[in-house]
C-alpha cells in the first residue's frame, strides 16, 4: 500500500438469507455487498446455508464478496423462521462476530434477534452497526401472537434499532416507526428490485387469465383475500386460475381454504421457485397480485409488486394505499381497498384484458428507471460508508 493511501474498510453484512434464495432480502443484500465493494470496501457476508434445491449458492455472486454460509435449522418449508432457526443463526454469529479479527462496521438485517446479537457483539468490541429495517416485525406479529410475545419482539427491536449508528428504513411508515423504536439517525432507501432477472425479456408459459402471487405468504399480508374472491370470479370467469409461488406461514390455511370454498382445481401451489423462474410465472401472467392487511404493519411494501412490474405484468394490490399511490397514478394496476367483493370485481376487470406488448414494455420500462436495485444498493453503500466518515 502507498504511502497516505486510505485503507479499505472491512463490513460485515450479517443475513440469515442471502442470494440465491427467492426473497427480496437476499437480494438486496447482494446488491449492497456488491455496491460496498465497488465503492472500495472489503466485504464480507455471514449468512446462512442455502438449501440444496438452489445449489451450491456460487452461481450469479459477486466474486469480490466473501460469503460465509452457517449451518441452520430451518422449518418444514425450508425457511429461516421462528424462534429456534433464527436462534440457531444468532448465537453463531455472535462469536464470529466476537472473533473475526479485521472488522470497521456490520450491517444487520431484521429479525430483531440478529441485531440484538450485533449490537452485543459490537458493543463489546466497540465497533459501529448499521439497521437495515425492511419491516417491523413487532408489528407484524401483532396479528398473529399473544401480547406477551409481542412485546418481547419490541423490547428487543427496540434494542437493536436504538443502539445503531445508522439505520436504512425503506418506507416513510417504517421511518416514523424506527424513530419511535429510538434510531439515532435514519436514512430512507425504497426497496427496489433485480431489473436482470425480473424483466420483460425471457421465457414464456402458455397461460392466459391467470392470476400469479410470487412471494411470502403470512397472515399480516392478507393472502387469503384472493382465494375468498375466487368463487365470485370463477362465475364470471369460469376459466380464471390462481398460481401462488413461495413459502410462508399461512400456506395451509390457503389450501384448506380453497378446498372449503371449492376452488382448489383453481389455484396452484408452485411452492418456491428460482427468481427467474418466479419472473417467467409473472411475465406469463394476466396479473401479478399483492396485498397487505390494514393495521400497523402497512407502513410495509411489498416488494412483489415491483417484481410483476418489472416482469412487464400489471400488478393487483389490495390493502392501505400508504405505499402503492405509484400504481394508480402511474396506470400500473388496480388498487382496491381490502375487501372481498373489491378484489373479485379487480380480478374480474383484470382477467377480462390481456395486457397488451405495449403495456407490458411500459410497466418494464417503468421499473427500470424508478425501482432498480442498482439505484438502491448504491444509495445504500453510500448510507452505510457515511457511518464509518466515508
Amino acid at each position: 500500500m502507498t504511502q497516505g493511501a486510505v485503507k479499505p474498510p472491512n463490513i460485515i453484512i450479517a443475513s440469515r438469507v442471502y442470494r440465491p434464495e427467492p426473497v427480496a432480502a437476499a437480494y438486496r443484500n447482494a446488491t449492497l455487498a456488491s455496491a460496498l465493494a465497488d465503492a472500495g470496501a472489503s466485504v464480507t457476508v455471514l449468512t446462512s446455508r442455502a438449501p440444496k434445491v438452489f445449489g451450491d449458492g456460487a452461481g450469479g455472486l459477486d466474486p469480490r464478496v466473501r460469503v460465509h454460509r452457517l449451518p441452520v435449522l430451518r422449518d418444514r418449508e425450508g425457511a429461516v423462521r421462528g424462534y429456534l432457526p433464527y436462534l440457531s443463526y444468532d448465537i453463531p454469529l455472535f462469536f464470529r462476530l466476537l472473533f473475526t479479527r479485521k472488522l470497521d462496521l456490520v450491517v444487520a438485517e431484521p429479525p430483531p434477534t440478529t441485531g440484538a446479537a450485533v449490537r452485543l457483539a459490537c458493543c463489546i468490541r466497540r465497533l459501529p452497526y448499521v439497521y437495515y429495517a425492511a419491516d417491523i416485525l413487532s408489528d407484524a406479529a401483532e396479528s398473529i401472537a399473544p401480547g406477551v410475545v409481542v412485546g418481547a419482539v419490541r423490547a428487543l427491536e427496540r434494542f437493536a434499532i436504538s443502539g445503531a449508528k445508522l439505520v436504512i428504513a425503506v418506507t416513510d411508515g417504517v421511518v416514523s416507526r424506527v424513530n419511535e423504536l429510538g434510531a439515532k439517525k435514519v436514512v430512507l432507501i425504497r426497496n427496489g428490485i433485480d431489473t436482470s432477472t425480473f424483466t420483460l425479456g425471457g421465457p414464456r408459459a402458455n397461460l392466459s387469465q391467470t392470476a400469479v402471487y410470487a412471494g411470502t405468504v403470512a397472515e399480516w399480508l392478507g393472502t387469503d383475500i384472493f382465494i375468498e374472491a375466487l368463487p365470485a370470479v370463477l362465475e364470471r370467469i369460469p376459466s380464471a386460475q390462481i398460481v401462488f409461488l413461495g413459502q410462508g406461514t399461512a400456506m395451509d390455511g390457503l389450501k384448506q381454504r380453497a378446498k372449503e370454498l371449492g376452488v382448489a382445481d383453481s389455484v396452484t401451489f408452485a411452492g418456491v421457485v428460482p427468481p427467474d423462474e418466479a419472473s417467467r410465472w409473472l411475465r406469463s401472467a394476466t396479473v401479478g397480485l399483492a396485498s397487505i392487511k390494514p393495521g400497523k404493519y402497512a407502513i410495509a411494501f411489498p416488494t412483489k409488486i415491483l417484481a410483476s412490474l418489472g416482469s412487464g405484468t400489471p400488478v393487483l394490490y389490495a390493502g392501505p394505499e400508504t405505499n402503492v399511490g405509484f400504481v394508480r397514478e402511474n396506470g400500473l394496476g388496480a388498487v382496491v381497498p381490502f375487501d372481498v367483493d373489491a378484489v373479485a370485481d379487480a380480478l374480474i376487470a383484470a382477467l377480462s384484458h390481456e395486457p397488451t406488448a405495449e403495456d407490458r414494455h411500459r410497466f418494464a420500462d417503468y421499473i427500470q428507471r424508478n425501482a432498480s436495485s442498482n439505484a438502491t444498493g448504491n444509495a445504500g453503500a453510500k448510507a452505510v460508508l457515511s457511518a464509518l466518515g466515508h
